[in-house]
Formats: C-alpha cells, structure tokens, sequence
C-alpha cells in the first residue's frame, strides 16, 4: 500500500470509535466523582514514588503510568458492570470524561510544577553561602512571597524528619504561586480551545497517543462482557510481552541467577572508540514497548524522520570531527558545529510560524466570532470546550494577569512579554510535534531564558529581570512536564463519541486544581519527612541550578552570540525546507518534525523504538498491505497498555501496598 492510502487509514479512529455513540451529554456525576477520587490517588502517590522511592516516572510519560493503570481498573470493573448490571454500566462517554480528566492535569504533580516549584521556592536561601555570595549579588531582588524564610522551616525542608509540615510559612506564598499556576494553564486551556477546530478537525492531526484509551473504552457487542478489542487475541499478547519482561526485571532483583530481559541503555558507543568514530557521544539502545507501540500507529514518514534525523545528527559529529572544525583554530561559527540544540530553536519557532500561517483564516473567524454580537452559541451537541468570545478574551486577560503578576514580583512588562510569548510558543509546538508523532515526552532544545540571553546577552537584561527570570525557569526546567499537549489531547476526547464540550472544560479544569493543590502538599509531606538531601536530586537541583547560572551570569557577562544566531536561522531555513518538500512531492520522505525532535535530547532514548516500530509497519504493509496492518494493530496497542498498566500495578500494588520493589520496567 502507498503512502495514499496509509493517509486514507490514518485519519480513522480505531474499531468503532469512528461511530460516534449517541448517549446523553448530560454531565455525569459520577464520573466527576470516580475522576475526583483517582485524581485525589494519583497526587498522592506521586511525590512519594516520583521523590522519595523514585522508581518509576509515576505521572509521565504519556498514556501516563498512573493513569493508565487506574483507568485500566476503571474498564475492568465496567466491563463487569456492562455484562451483569448493565444499567449501572458506564457509557464511552463517561469513561472518556474520567480519562480526560484524570489525564490531563497529572503532569503537574510531577515536573510540569509542583516537583520542581517547591524546591525552587526555598533554594536560593539554602544553598546561598558566604562563598558565593548570593546574599550579596541577588537575594534582595527576589521577594520574600515567593516561599518561606525563615533558616529554620528551610532547613527542616533539606534534613526532614518533622512530624509535619508547618503550614503557617508555607500557606501564603503556596496560595500565590497556585493562582499563577492555574492562570497560565487557563491561559494555555483558552488557546487549546482556539485551535482545536483547526487542528482536529481542518488539518485532522492524528493524535495516535489516544488511540489505546478509544479502544478501551468501545461499547461491548450486546450479550459481551468484552469489547472487540479485549477481545482480540493479539492485544493480549502484546499485553502480556512487556509484563513479562517486567516480571523477569523483578524476579532478578531478588534472585540475581534469575535472567533479566531488559533492554535498556546498551551502549554503542563503547565500540567506537577511536577518532573520529568517537565524536558521536552517547548512544545508546533502548527497547520500550510502549513506544515501539506509537511509532507503529503513526504514520510511517513521522517515524521514519524521527529515527533517520538522530542518526543524521550524530554523522555530523562525526563528521565535525573529521574535518576539524572543532579544533580552537577553527572559526567561531565551525567551532559550534553542528549546534544542534540551536539549530532546534530556529526549527521551533519556524514550526510555530508556519502553524500560525496554515491556521491563519481560522483565527481571523474566531476573533470574528469573539467580537462579533450575533456570535456563535456553544450548544449542547459542540465539541468546543467554551465559546470563542470566552476563549478569546481569557487568553488575553489571563496573558495580562500574568504580566501583571510577574511586575509586581520585578519583572520588566517588556521581558516578561518576550518570555511569557516563547513560553507559549514553545508550549504550542510541543503540542503540535505530540499530535503528530505521539512521542511520549519531549524536551526544549533551550531555556527561554537561555534563548533570551542568545539574543539580548545578559547585561542587557539587568540582575532585577535575571533574578526573576532564574525564579522562573522551573517552568521549563525539564520541558518533559509540558502541559498544553496534554490539554489538546483531553479535548480531542471530545471528538470521539458525543464528549460534551463544557462539560469537558468543567472536568478539566477541577482536575488542574486538584492536581496542584494534593500533590503541593503531599510533596511538602515527603520533604519535611524525609528530608530533600535524601531524596531525588534532579528534582531537589531545581532550587539550585538556575541560581547557580544567574551568578555566573553576574560575575561573567554573557553577550549575544552571533554563531548561535546563525544556527538558529539556518535551522529555522531547513525547517522551512523540509515542509516546503513534503506539501510539494508526496515521494519526499523526510517528515520534518523528525528534524525537529532529533536535535533536542527527545531521542537519546527514543530513536531504537521508533526504528523498530517503523520496521514493524513497513513489513506490515508490504507484505499484506493495509489489511495486515490493521491486523496488527491490537498487538501494538496491547504493548502501549501493558507497559504502562504493568508499570502502574507493580508500583501501586506491589510498591505502595505490599513494600515490594524492583519491577518496574521503565526506568532511566
């Protein structure tokens, strides 16, 4: 089968989640209720896993492990329901709302907030030393409502063992900062429901992340129990591999003679030792299934650019290597060569230009709309999430709120417009890369406030702006926490079935505030528990590196780069290239999110199951052609939910309830 009709096919929903169910959009009660309570879990549980025990990414990636698991559990007893109660039964509907619900806010129990707000909120009092004089350089420009100060309560945060949390000095600056964490994720949630129209349903994005919770949740066959996709043979036994394979990970961490079958972190490039085969740095091999998974429901140019261009990447080290323009003679521009992560921001911003220019008549009708005094209703039957005039006028009052916020903490209208503004252009393409090629987790090629400093350098920003800006950069400390793709993905739901637009915002929305709110105080919890020196130590370095980089800025000026610019340009150009090919030529097989993706730290891990999972559906389809590709299909989503259900069990179950650790497969 050609590319045509592979496009044909990847424009469906699988199995019958084409047909849209024609249940009530009355909002359900008890689906709120059974969301409310997993949510309640999950922000429990996550700072225990995710901080102290740190096994497993509890949160992340995306299906997320805990969420999956508890919505697996949620199918299961419906399923129960469905053949021995059906009244009491759960419609796709309601199972839909539960995952949006649950789904979409859990990154910010994790790195998309909280685990890396809380240690940002104490840091720069705790690691300030007479040595490097942070009292002295920047302490006075941070204001005191950003977290609690006194030596003490700071202190017991670091060494733990307190009976509790004292809430009097955290409450406060706790409240501040979820005000302006809700504000911008409304902010982001508006803009979603902007561009939802034009992305799901004009450029029809395939979204193939959600393609596992749609099969969960269709209707049994009148008299089943089981779905077809339960029922289906293939779907276990691509459950049953990544089980397996976790089992053996468990039963040789208690019985060492007992093989594991684990294929993580091989390292290739133990065999390249010699000049110039070792510029290629680390590479590595990783088998998951999950992502395997992924790559196999996506269409094949999307994986094939993904793995093709990390490999790409590495030749050019080797090749930089080879002809020396490396070597201190070399010119600044060839010395930074390839620049890859540079090379990425001028993709990034290009990737947005060009989103912003194909959705250009869609935003001109809904400002129409949103101005307009006979403007469209948001009926019961729409999929949007609120009216565009709300949509509209939130994102820019939410915008300004946000300005306002980060004035009176210091920050300049003028810079907090410029960070706030690649802030939101590099959320909106993280979303637009996920629905395209469902990576699990993505990373930034840059900080903005790295990519501020390229541009401007750092004097002329000033120490006040700095400081403010390094109070910041949690939000972005490991981009792996981004929380628009997910925002996009909960309202795709919408598109299945008959998911009712507000009410679809309503569970949204209480999820994100749940969300904060539980995990902000279980994290407190485990810190002053067991303290942040025994804890996970990326996610306690958040409250010391950004600090680190402002000093450094301070004693060392850092000025504009021209080199970077010009990698920036140039990857800006190729980006450009690339799309220009692939709307002109169907035979043109670079996908250029694949050039996007490959030159952040996204596919260190990823590129091996993105190659296997292309391999898998290229035989598929050119041994039997779309008929043998759907076939397959069950197998491939079985691996993405037994992975992240077999992840969630042995963590929730084994872990949390029975003190049993050791299995979980997917780990770093």
């Amino acid at each position: 089968m050609g590319k045509r009709g592979e496009e044909i096919y990847k424009n469906r929903k699988i199995n019958c989640a084409v047909t849209r169910n024609s249940g009530s959009t009355v909002l359900s009660w008890r689906a709120i209720l059974i969301g409310t309570a997993i949510i309640s879990l999950i922000s429990y549980l996550c700072p225990i896993v995710e901080q102290y025990e740190w096994e497993i990414d509890y949160a992340l990636p995306a299906p997320p492990v805990s969420v999956m698991f508890f919505f697996f559990l949620v199918v299961t007893l419906n399923t129960l329901l469905f053949k021995f109660s059906h009244p009491l039964a759960l419609n796709p509907n309601e199972l839909l709302l539960i995952y949006a619900m649950t789904m979409v806010g859990v990154p910010l129990s994790s790195f998309g907030l909280v685990q890396f707000l809380i240690p940002n909120m104490v840091g720069p009092i705790h690691f300030a030393t007479n040595e490097n004089m942070w009292r002295e350089d920047f302490w006075h420009y941070i204001p005191n409502w950003f977290g609690p100060r006194n030596l003490r309560i700071i202190n017991g945060f670091y060494t733990g063992g307190w009976d509790g949390v004292p809430w009097h000095a955290w409450i406060k600056p706790l409240m501040i900062w979820w005000i302006f964490a809700f504000v911008l994720c409304f902010v982001l949630f508006c803009f979603c429901a902007i561009i939802r129209k034009q992305w799901v349903e004009r450029e029809r994005l395939t979204f193939r992340i959600l393609e596992t919770p749609l099969a969960m949740v269709e209707t049994p066959q009148t008299g089943f129990g089981l779905n077809a996709f339960f029922r289906n043979k293939m779907t276990w036994i691509g459950f049953s591999l990544p089980i397996l394979i976790q089992l053996s990970v468990g039963l040789h961490h208690f019985f060492p003679s007992f093989p594991s079958f684990k294929i993580m972190h091989i390292r290739l490039d133990t065999y390249l030792t010699e000049k110039p085969w070792n510029a290629i740095g680390y590479f590595h091999l990783n088998v998951m299934y999950s992502i395997i998974g992924v790559a196999y429901m996506v269409p094949a140019d999307v994986s094939f650019g993904l793995w093709f261009f990390y490999l790409f990447r590495k030749a050019l080290n080797i090749l930089g290597a080879t002809m020396g323009w490396r070597g201190s003679q070399a010119g600044s521009i060839l010395a930074r060569f390839p620049d890859v992560n540079d090379q990425a921001v001028g993709a990034f911003f290009a990737l947005f230009l060009l989103s912003l220019w194909m959705m250009r008549r869609h935003l001109w009708e809904v400002i129409n709309d949103a101005i307009s005094q006979n403007r469209t209703p948001v009926s019961k039957s729409t999929p949007e999430a609120m009216s565009y005039s709300t949509a509209v006028f939130g994102f820019l009052l939410g915008t300004f709120f946000l300005l306002l916020w980060g004035y009176l903490a210091g920050l300049s209208l003028v810079w907090g417009l410029v960070f706030f503004g690649i802030f939101f252009v590099f959320q909106t393409v993280l979303s637009r890369i996920r629905a395209e090629s469902g990576i699990a987790w993505l990373f930034l090629p840059k900080t903005p406030n790295n990519v501020m400093a390229l541009f401007t350098g750092t004097a002329k920003l000033g120490t006040q702006n700095l400081a403010i800006l390094s109070s910041l950069k949690f939000l972005t400390f490991n981009q792996n926490g981004y929380i628009m793709p997910f925002q996009l993905e909960a309202l795709k739901t919408s598109d299945s079935y008959r998911v009712n637009g507000r009410h679809l915002s309503v569970a949204i929305l209480a999820g994100i505030i749940l969300y904060i709110v539980i995990s902000s105080c279980s994290s407190l919890s485990v810190y002053y528990k067991y303290g942040a020196n025994s804890c996970e130590q990326w996610r306690v370095s958040s409250g010391r590196s950004p600090y680190e980089e402002l000093s450094r800025w301070l004693n060392t000026s850092q000025p504009s780069s021209p080199a970077a610019l010009f990698y920036i340009g140039f990857g800006a150009l190729f980006y450009a290239f690339l799309a220009f090919m692939r709307l002109q030529f169907l035979w043109w097989p670079f996908h250029p999110v694949g050039y996007v993706v490959a030159n952040t730290f996204t596919m260190q891990y990823l590129w091996a199951p993105f190659l296997f999972g292309w391999f898998a559906k290229v035989i598929a389809l050119k041994s039997g052609g779309i008929k043998s590709y759907r076939n397959l299909v069950p197998f491939f989503l079985g691996l993405i939910m037994g992975e992240t259900v077999g992840n969630g069990f042995w963590v929730t179950v084994l872990g949390e309830i029975f003190g049993i650790h050791g299995f979980a497969y997917f780990e770093f």
